[in-house]
């Protein structure tokens, strides 16, 4: 049986948010985004969202307690199941969701860091259709992860051939942030990892060594999906 409570972990530009989309779309069950259920929450001006803002509006990081609560009431929403991406970040966050609700699998993702880097300096954005894209193409030691760029209709979005000259680098997407967001994730990766090594779910460790036609496959297996795309 598929896992219908699926975590996905791994640092800033390895492909969780991608592959948590097609997972979510494949199981039909929500992908929950940490940052765009606390967004939502702002514009909404629920309780939640305003005392998340307070924070935000002063550049300051939301405090788990907050956070939390964003994402027990996106996932309070969905009974039949979830992506979750972007959320937990560390052992405090990790300790609070397993309070909250069960999980059927984490998804840890893996990938090279220089290739990282390489791949969140080539991510655009189309303004035009809102789809995310990226230019870089990555040839080395056995990894192959070609460019992905507009080609036609996704997921409903016309984002074809003319829409590439548009293509704008999103404004945190530059080396100095780059580098930042990294050693955040790294300071706290191993403490999460061995969190979920001995917590009441599957850890399911996924390394990126090619593009998405190739570790598609993986993921499904990892969800139970089975490899067929």
């Amino acid at each position: 049986m598929a896992a219908r409570r699926i975590v996905m972990l791994g640092p800033p530009g390895s492909g969780k948010g991608t592959y948590g989309k097609l997972l979510a779309t494949s199981l039909q069950i929500p992908h929950i985004s940490t940052g765009d259920a606390l967004r939502a929450e702002v514009a909404a001006q629920s309780s939640i969202g305003i005392a998340a803002q307070e924070y935000t509006s002063r550049g300051e990081m939301v405090p788990t307690t907050v956070v939390s609560a964003i994402v027990q009431s996106a996932l309070a929403r969905s009974s039949a199941g979830w992506v979750l991406d972007g959320y937990p970040r560390n052992v405090e966050q990790a300790t609070q969701l397993s309070h909250d609700t069960a999980i059927d699998v984490v998804v840890a993702i893996s990938m090279r860091r220089d290739f990282i880097v390489r791949k969140l300096a080539g991510r655009r954005l189309c303004p035009k259709c809102g789809v995310s894209w990226n230019v870089e193409d990555i040839d080395e030691d056995g990894v192959l992860m070609p460019p992905m760029l507009p080609t036609g209709t996704h997921n409903g979005v016309h984002c074809g051939a003319h829409c590439t000259p548009l293509l704008i680098r999103r404004e945190d997407d530059n080396l100095e942030v780059i580098d930042r967001r990294l050693e955040q994730y790294y300071d706290e990766e191993s403490d999460l990892l061995r969190f979920y090594e001995t917590a009441n779910a599957e850890l399911v460790k996924v390394e990126i060594v090619g593009g998405l036609d190739r570790m598609l496959p993986s993921f499904r297996s990892a969800v139970g999906l089975g490899a067929e795309c």
